[in-house]
């Protein structure tokens, strides 16, 4: 849908995202009314030394636990009682004796083959030699090797013991965020490339590593306007929080983002546009009818603004819908298959009020007071409902360019990754990229 430039400007004015709408959008706000419909979690304060550590653009540098964890991982992996055991190393123990064999007997074979005058003509190595260059280069090499430091990295005691407090109390998994958002962007940094953390250091990691992060740290209110509609002069929340959520293993196909207009949800899209989920089409009238109940009992009337956007996730085998997340209404939240204009112009329900009289002889008419007039008269309000435009990939034509790990790629193709994304497919990208030089041709 494209709108007007004055169309646009209208819609913006009207819909423009508030300094409050962001605050009541931070998780420290919001979780203590809604934890009964969301996942357990803990809320750790910062320090404005770790943040300053977070805010730090130069190179990572990680707690001492994560190196002593490292260290003792290759210590655990050295061990002869436990490689004894691996099939793997097993197995290529057993390659590397059957081709020693091979070798030996074609050795063998050639040496019994040769004559003795190619054993008497043997010519002796040809070589050059460098002292001067040898001798200085023993030298450096016994230096770094004296030289040799020791990884540097950063101490947060006290927080780091209450983090890994927090974790034993979710019972040793969770997934970390800041105040509005995760790193899921930089999901790819972790071994299994999800947001499973075990330990502070591994939080750490992500959370330097992530361009979502960077973003609440520095421009959370680069796009709201204050109470007189000034642009935002606040440059940090109150306060950073630490949001540790219990991990559990969820299925991205049932996750979804929900735009709530005028304190009616509107929109939902699938949260992940990138795949098709085969499944998804045929259980679309139960999800919508999960979801629209969900609001209707716990979001709609309790949320502070009327106009915010709603993650959740649907458990299929219990039929029960969670609450994830809270996001600003506006562009500075992924609309995912809806663009922005789609969901300003969205219709919400209109309430129509007519009054109708029971007729009367006109002998009383004349004679009847206004109090009877009043009571006589019956007024009827009728409220046009709308539909919720309920939106999923239906097909693999349909899939959608994942912005999400942009971060992986070089500027450039990470730029043209956010200008196919409006794509219905990835023919655009791949145009793109064929053109840089990126791709071969097929």
């Amino acid at each position: 849908m494209e709108l007007t430039e004055d169309e646009e400007k209208r819609l913006r004015a009207e819909y423009e995202l508030k300094e409050t709408q962001v605050l009541n959008c931070m998780f420290a706000s919001w979780y203590p009314n809604y934890s009964s419909h969301t996942f357990k979690s803990r809320v750790v304060p910062l320090h404005d030394e770790f943040v300053e550590y977070l805010q730090d653009e130069g190179t990572i540098y990680l707690p001492s636990s994560a190196y002593k964890e490292r260290k003792r991982e290759m210590v655990d992996y050295s061990v002869d009682e436990w490689a004894e055991d691996d099939p793997a190393l097993q197995r290529r123990r057993a390659a590397a004796a059957k081709l020693k064999q091979i070798h030996e007997i074609g050795t063998q074979s050639e040496s019994d083959s040769e004559s003795s005058e190619e054993e008497e003509e043997e010519e002796e190595p040809k070589y050059v030699e460098f002292p001067e260059l040898e001798e200085e280069s023993d030298s450096e090499s016994s230096e770094e090797e004296e030289e040799e430091e020791e990884p540097k990295y950063v101490e947060f005691p006290e927080l780091e013991e209450e983090v890994e407090r927090a974790i034993r109390e979710l019972d040793g998994a969770v997934v970390p965020k800041l105040n509005w958002s995760s790193p899921k962007d930089a999901s790819w940094m972790s071994v299994g490339g999800t947001l499973n953390c075990s330990s502070f250091a591994d939080i750490c990691l992500l959370l330097k590593s992530s361009d979502f992060v960077s973003h609440d740290l520095s421009y959370a209110f680069s796009e709201s306007v204050d109470e007189k509609g000034r642009p935002s002069q606040l440059k940090r929340p109150p306060q950073f929080t630490l949001v540790l959520r219990k991990w559990f293993a969820l299925s991205p196909a049932l996750e979804f983002r929900c735009f709530v207009k005028r304190r009616t949800l509107v929109g939902i899209s699938q949260r992940d546009p990138a795949k098709f989920y085969p499944f998804l089409p045929r259980m679309k009238a139960e999800l919508l009818e999960l979801i629209e109940d969900f609001f209707d009992a716990h979001i709609l009337s309790s949320f502070p603004d009327e106009n915010v956007v709603v993650d959740v996730y649907v458990e299929e085998a219990k039929k029960r819908v969670w609450l994830m997340d809270f996001n600003p209404f506006g562009p500075v939240t992924d609309g995912m298959l809806f663009s922005w204009a789609e969901i300003y112009t969205a219709p919400t329900p209109t309430a129509t009020t007519t009054t109708q009289q029971r007729p009367r002889p006109a002998m009383e008419a004349e004679n009847e007071s206004k109090t009877t007039k009043e009571e006589r008269s019956k007024t009827a309000t009728t409220v046009v409902d709308v539909d919720v435009d309920f939106r999923i990939v239906e097909s693999e034509a349909e899939v959608r360019v994942s912005t999400a790990n942009s971060s992986r790629f070089p500027v450039d193709v990470a730029r043209g990754m956010f200008d196919a994304a409006t794509a219905t497919d990835i023919n655009k990208l791949v145009e793109m990229m064929q053109s840089q030089g990126k791709l071969a041709s097929m």
